[in-house]
């Protein structure tokens, strides 16, 4: 009886194994660091030893991208309206935050602020995309929102 039972059990447990789907290996690396109040995701995609994106973990949206690597990282994540490509020095401070095993307290803190003097010089970019979403309507695209209202 008990020979029978593991049987059962043996066999439905390989079945199941083989209808399981097979599990995506991550070949790179991920980590999130706290800035200020945001918690900013690093990530090098293919495991080259660069990083490929970087995104805030409450959107979920990758904001700076590796030049060239758009499309790629675009099937990972959903990019937001305003992404850019990294300069070479965000992509430079981002992999030795990613990668350096044993920074110092201080080490880390320089290669943040690095980061953030980083974004601070690409803020002009930044301010331009978010101006062209709250530009005034040409004329006529408000009434748009209307249609098939009553007049006011």
């Amino acid at each position: 009886m008990k020979t029978t039972v593991y049987l059962i059990v043996g066999a439905m447990a390989l079945l199941a194994g083989c209808a399981s789907a097979p599990v995506k290996e991550d070949v790179g690396k991920l980590t999130c660091e706290s800035f200020l109040i945001y918690d900013l995701c690093i990530r090098d995609l293919t495991g080259d030893g660069l990083v490929d994106y970087m995104y805030f973990d409450d959107t979920k949206e990758i904001f700076l991208y590796r030049e060239g690597n758009k499309m790629q990282v675009a099937k990972e994540m959903a990019l937001h309206r305003c992404a850019m490509p990294m300069t070479e020095s965000t992509l430079r401070q981002s992999t030795k935050l990613l990668y350096e095993e044993n920074l110092s307290l201080m080490s880390e803190m320089v290669l943040k602020g690095k980061l953030v003097g980083n974004y601070l010089q690409a803020k002009a970019k930044i301010d331009d995309c978010y101006a062209d979403d709250t530009a005034s309507p040409e004329p006529g695209e408000a009434d748009d929102f209307f249609v098939g209202e009553p007049d006011w």
